[in-house]
């Protein structure tokens, strides 16, 4: 169930507002006729965010995938990244085996 108010109404009623939202009833703010912000409870708000989040990152996916369609030249093969970052990892462990073997002293 959905209440609708205009902002005046919404302002000099605002605990009911709020009583109305966290027993799980949307409130809707209108101004000019026109709705502006909806007031829901914090769980409903919480499980629509999750959803919103979930919707944001299948859109990026989207995207993405419709550039790889768009140019698949710029695909990488997965053993070839393996390879390259295995290497940068022997790499940066080879350099911090060559520090100083020095003790290094501790601040007083």
């Amino acid at each position: 169930m959905e209440a609708k108010m205009d902002s005046r109404e919404a302002r000099s009623r605002w605990r009911d507002v709020l009583d109305r939202a966290g027993a799980g009833e949307a409130v809707v703010v209108q101004r000019h006729g026109k709705p502006v912000v909806a007031v829901i409870s914090i769980g409903d708000y919480e499980a629509v965010r999750e959803q919103l989040e979930d919707l944001r990152d299948l859109r990026r996916a989207e995207a993405v995938l419709r550039e790889i369609e768009r140019d698949p030249s710029r695909l990488v093969p997965f053993e070839e990244l393996d390879a390259k970052y295995r290497k940068l990892d022997a790499e940066a462990e080879d350099t911090e085996d060559e520090g100083d073997d020095r003790p290094t002293a501790l601040p007083d």
